[in-house]
């Protein structure tokens, strides 16, 4: 009865932490509104021209990006509750909610204490990259669940002592070898093959380490019933081919996966150390308890679980780091393992008497808190103009680790709750501030233009050319049309041969031959073309 009230209490945390004020900001560029915009042209078709199947961009053209499969749910969360940013994200941020109690029965199968099942999930939980990522229209939430998903069921099937006469494997391990093989048809029709087939790896490595446990793995009837749960990738895969050609396989196979390996695509080339220095970024103040926790696992490595988390921690953050593409959401699969090791070290420390013999982690919050303290007092007095939520932030983590440190000082081993709640409060707050997603501030704001294009330009006209130095996705999204940079173009062939050219351009951008302003706001201005009919 406790653990299914404690499952449930993590799954209604994560889902309020995930979708609060989820709809409030609006979608960025490209990875979230390429995905909302595929999504909405499967929503708009008729399921009889599927679109569904072969999904398409704006302008009819072939998307051979990224698999449908979340485009398709995203479409379908369209059908019930219509287009909107909320909508857009919600399927993403449930998938990454039930992540949390997915890794909390991960965690139960291989530790033996069930608080360091729970502090393994609550970690993860309120890990900033994990809650921020979980709440955007991206894939990598969802590969994560579908991963976690594939682990769990791969523990499920840890073999047990057989009946007499069995003949054939128990019914509950056909339908996780069905699990396994569905799970990793997810990860695939998510965000393609290349990443299945690295998780696909960390899985094998981990089975293949405590073989003398899976045997059940090399049942032939579990075989194939994975092999039923992975049929719906070559079906999908196959219908492709058939309809495009090698020019699919070419695409999606080359360009949008395995070249990723190997060359540096839409220019995304970093250092070696990139990710690791996201991890210093963004993982305080868990971070304080990873080295421990990896000192732990390797100290206990003949134990489950500490197989585990080496193995997938060693296997992806390797993995990653070595491909020339490395994009900050190319980590979020590898912290449910960061979260594992993290929660067996802070289940070691909430036994008291262990707490007095770590005073580094004493000394690293109260650095932490006074930091915050510091940063508080800026905000407060000298920062103009006043930001509120940032004023809240910087209190709330102050206390929060002023807090902690008093806890860990006096040998109280409530100051993990302490520091939970006090993450998750910060987490709110900060969810419910424009800062959440300060992508958004690096640039212009979409919906202004796309309201002033979709007053003045008729939906006929789908293109737009504009003076907007780069392709913003955000803006084909919200204008509904497809709003190409004029530096992409030649201008005099368009003006030359057609009869209804519209121009999105600034207002001190150079007059264009043959054109008239039709609309304008503040900064922009809509031109068209004099010889339109």
């Amino acid at each position: 009865m406790k653990k299914h009230l404690g499952l449930l209490l993590l799954l209604l945390a994560a889902i309020f932490l995930y979708t609060f004020k989820l709809g409030e900001l609006p979608l960025r560029d490209w990875d979230e509104s390429i995905v909302a915009t595929i999504a909405r042209e499967i929503y708009r078709a008729k399921p009889s021209d599927l679109v569904w199947l072969y999904p398409q961009n704006l302008d009819g053209n072939p998307y051979w990006n990224k698999p449908p499969l979340v485009h398709n749910l995203i479409a379908l969360s369209y059908q019930y509750f219509g287009v909107s940013d909320w909508s857009t994200r919600l399927i993403p941020a449930l998938f990454g909610a039930l992540c949390v109690p997915l890794l909390f029965l991960i965690a139960q199968e291989v530790f033996i204490a069930r608080r360091a099942a729970y502090f393994s999930a609550a970690v993860y939980l309120t890990l900033i990259p994990v809650a921020r990522h979980n709440r955007l229209a991206m894939l990598d939430g969802t590969i994560t669940f579908w991963f976690c998903l594939s682990i769990w069921c791969l523990l499920k099937l840890k073999t047990k002592p057989k009946l007499p006469n069995q003949a054939s494997p128990p019914s509950h391990q056909q339908l996780f070898s069905f699990l396994i093989g569905f799970s990793f048809a997810g990860i695939c029709l998510s965000k393609g093959i290349a990443i299945a087939l690295l998780l696909g790896l960390v899985l094998g490595s981990y089975a293949l380490a405590e073989r003398s446990y899976f045997s059940t793995l090399r049942s032939p009837r579990n075989l194939i019933w994975i092999a039923i749960g992975l049929s719906f990738v070559p079906i999908w895969f196959g219908l492709q081919y058939h309809h495009y050609g090698s020019t699919f396989l070419r695409y999606n196979l080359g360009t949008q996966a395995f070249s990723r390996i190997t060359q540096s695509v839409e220019s995304n080339s970093q250092p070696l150390w990139f990710y690791l220095l996201e991890l210093l970024k963004y993982g305080l103040p868990w971070l304080i308890f990873l080295p421990g926790g990896l000192i732990l696992a390797i100290k206990q490595k003949k134990t489950a679980w500490a197989k585990l988390t080496i193995i997938w921690l060693g296997i992806y953050f390797s993995a990653i780091s070595l491909m020339s593409t490395k994009l900050p959401w190319y980590l979020i699969p590898v912290y449910p393992s960061i979260a594992l090791l993290t929660g067996a070290k802070l289940s070691q420390l909430s036994r008291r008497k262990l707490i007095a013999k770590y005073p580094p982690y004493q000394t690293s919050f109260a650095i932490l808190a006074i930091i915050f303290w510091l940063g508080f007092v800026y905000l407060c007095w000298w920062h103009q103009p006043q930001d509120l939520a940032l004023i809240l932030i910087a209190l709330c983590l102050a206390l929060t680790f002023t807090l902690t440190t008093i806890l860990l000082r006096g040998q109280a081993n409530y100051f993990i709750p302490c520091l939970l709640g006090g993450l998750y409060l910060t987490l709110l707050i900060f969810f419910n501030s424009h800062h959440s997603i300060w992508e958004l501030s690096e640039a212009e704001q979409v919906k202004p233009i796309a309201q002033l294009i979709g007053q003045a330009v008729p939906p006929q006209n789908l293109t737009i050319y504009s003076s907007y130095p780069y392709y913003r996705p955000s803006l084909d999204f919200y204008s509904n049309h497809l709003v190409v940079p004029i530096a992409e173009i030649d201008l005099k062939t368009i003006l030359a041969n057609q009869k209804s050219a519209y121009f999105l351009t600034t207002k001190n951008y150079p007059s264009i031959a043959n054109t008239k302003v039709i609309a304008e706001n503040a900064d922009w201005q809509i031109r068209m073309s004099n010889n339109i009919n």
